[in-house]
């Protein structure tokens, strides 16, 4: 038995070092495989559509991290393409469509002629309903290719990105997009290809138009060939119509990212919403937990029906873990209490009504998208913030803290 120290010269007696010295550290590193971004390639190893489009597909330059298997130590290698390669698929089956995938191979035989890294596409099998062909042995798997029956030409709209982001987290605990993000809307973009598997609801992400700014994911979904994500960033920041550059995501708390983002929550009623001077919200993020605080009034011009206020755009609320509560006398025998999810405190000139005794509220899901109001006191324990004995007549102002589990 012998142990080694990586890099000590004295102890192999020179500054020459075995291969297998640099992929176990490249496994260190690197505990799964994916690709690199480096200031030279920015989207390395993306698989595109050619320049004219016919039956092949560009590979940009790049690098990547694959495990091998020849043997059981052979560790994790980098393999670099220093430029874009073209690369030839077979012709399509005239019935049947098929599923082609990109692979970066490495191939190691103990001679110098026969080891090497190779961008190659394996073809799949045609077929009414094909299926992904598998990932040869010592390979990593950068897109797939769907091809029709009959066609003579490869577009974008064909190619799936299956690469998976190696880049160590940046500085501040943000980790690079790979893919180019697409301005949509003021609170969406697009992506090419499925990236459902690195974004979720929940992160945290920050991008520069012409300013940098901020936002949470607050929906994402794909539909074959683009995922649409939808953000938030409260009032404080908007999507503009203009290209979208140092794109960044986070699952952490990164230390330039906001504590709390500004909103303004509106107001409805199930019959006639009030008329409310000042409304104004705060909201963050944590995991799959919005968490609000609320600050509305006074009312100038009373309502009628149910209050219900509003969550931050874009956002979903899991109403299968939290539902309005039917709220009557404990006497009835129908009675229904669900788990509120916040508490509130009324004004009511000068006196403070609050989540104790006989004349609190306790804050309920009402929707996917607003929550509402309930009596606690048992004489108003069938009745919302806005038919309350008595509450048409005055002029409040409700601070709401509440946090909902959101989709």
């Amino acid at each position: 038995m012998a142990i080694r120290v990586l890099y000590l010269d004295a102890q192999l007696g020179s500054s020459t070092y075995p291969a297998k010295e640099m992929r176990r550290l490249t496994q260190h590193i690197f505990s799964v495989d994916g690709v690199i971004k480096t200031d030279q390639f920015l989207d390395p190893l993306k698989v595109q559509q050619k320049a004219t489009p016919n039956m092949s597909v560009d590979v940009l330059g790049g690098d990547s991290v694959i495990k091998g298997a020849f043997t059981t130590d052979w560790g994790r290698a980098v393999v670099f393409s220093d430029a874009t390669v073209n690369l030839a698929l077979a012709a399509s089956d005239p019935t049947n469509p098929r599923i082609d995938i990109v692979v970066m191979r490495i191939y190691d035989d103990g001679t110098q002629a026969n080891s090497k890294g190779v961008l190659e596409v394996v073809t799949g099998t045609p077929a009414a309903s094909p299926t992904v062909p598998s990932t040869p042995a010592n390979s990593y798997n950068l897109a797939e290719i769907a091809v029709g029956a009959g066609v003579t030409t490869i577009t974008n709209a064909n190619i799936t990105n299956k690469r998976t982001w190696l880049s160590p987290i940046a500085s501040g605990g943000w980790t690079p997009a790979i893919e180019t993000w697409t301005y949509a809307s003021p609170t969406t973009f697009t992506v090419n290809g499925n990236v459902t598997d690195s974004l979720q609801v929940g992160d945290k992400i920050k991008l520069t138009q012409t300013t940098v700014k901020y936002f949470y994911v607050a929906a994402i979904s794909y539909a074959s060939p683009t995922t649409t994500v939808t953000v938030c960033g409260g009032t404080s920041y908007n999507l503009a119509a203009a290209a979208i550059s140092n794109a960044f995501y986070s699952k952490s708390n990164p230390q330039d990212f906001p504590d709390w983002f500004a909103y303004t929550p509106e107001v409805t009623a199930d019959t006639t919403p009030p008329t409310i001077t000042n409304k104004n919200g705060w909201f963050k993020v944590s995991g799959k937990t919005l968490y609000c605080m609320l600050e509305t009034g006074p009312i100038t011009a009373n309502g009628s029906g149910m209050y219900y206020w509003s969550i931050p755009t874009g956002f979903i609320i899991n109403t299968g873990y939290s539902k309005i509560s039917t709220i009557v006398d404990p006497s009835d025998s129908a009675m229904t209490l669900k788990m509120p999810v916040g508490i509130a405190t009324v004004g009511h000139y000068g006196d403070l009504w609050q989540l104790v005794g006989r004349e609190g509220f306790h804050v309920f899901v009402a929707s996917s998208s607003t929550v509402a109001l309930a009596a606690a006191g048992s004489s108003n324990r069938a009745n919302g913030l806005g038919s309350l004995d008595g509450f048409a007549a005055v002029v409040p102002y409700t601070n709401l803290n509440f946090s909902v589990p959101i989709l």
